[in-house]
């Protein structure tokens, strides 16, 4: 992957840049560099990879498919439900949502980590940037009906993900 962004931001620098010459740098000289070292980074990864016989320590398991959803499914969330919900319950919903992925899951912990990140991002966004964002829920009469469509199935994915942890985890 390294080999391959390397390769293409060095050729589009090269290719739409004026790169300049030693004396006067162009603007297409330091992203061609970058590109360059980043393909060479990539490079030297790959073949270190096809020296080495793959050993029991380094080989994956299988793939978890609740961890890539729960994440995913909050990052949507956060877009769909800022408006219909406000800022401080639609972070407090997401932490806790993304809290779910984690195998050593707290419902205490992820509590107490959506009550600081609600009102960090209440502090940094809407009194230290000044940006207008909702804080408060509005009136579901206001929703579409798109928010409240995905504001349940996001629900009813995570009590399910929930229960389905649970019940792999009883011995």
């Amino acid at each position: 992957m390294f080999a391959g962004f390397g390769g293409f931001f060095s050729i589009y620098s090269y290719l739409n840049y004026d790169m300049g010459d030693a004396m006067h740098l162009g603007p297409g000289f330091f992203p061609f560099v970058l590109g360059v070292i980043l393909g060479v980074i990539g490079a030297i990864i790959v073949l270190k990879s096809l020296c080495r016989s793959p050993s029991s320590e380094t080989s994956l398991g299988p793939f978890d498919w609740d961890i890539l959803i729960l994440i995913i499914g909050s990052v949507l969330f956060f877009a769909f439900a800022l408006e219909a919900l406000g800022l401080i319950l639609t972070i407090a919903c997401i932490c806790i949502m993304s809290s779910l992925a984690s195998h050593d899951f707290q419902f205490k912990s992820a509590i107490g980590v959506a009550v600081f990140m609600a009102i960090f991002a209440w502090l940094v966004f809407v009194e230290g940037l000044g940006m207008t964002l909702p804080l408060q829920p509005s009136s579901p009469s206001e929703w579409s009906w798109v928010t409240c469509l995905f504001i349940s199935v996001s629900m009813l994915i995570c009590f399910a993900l929930v229960v389905r942890r649970v019940r792999c985890d009883k011995p």
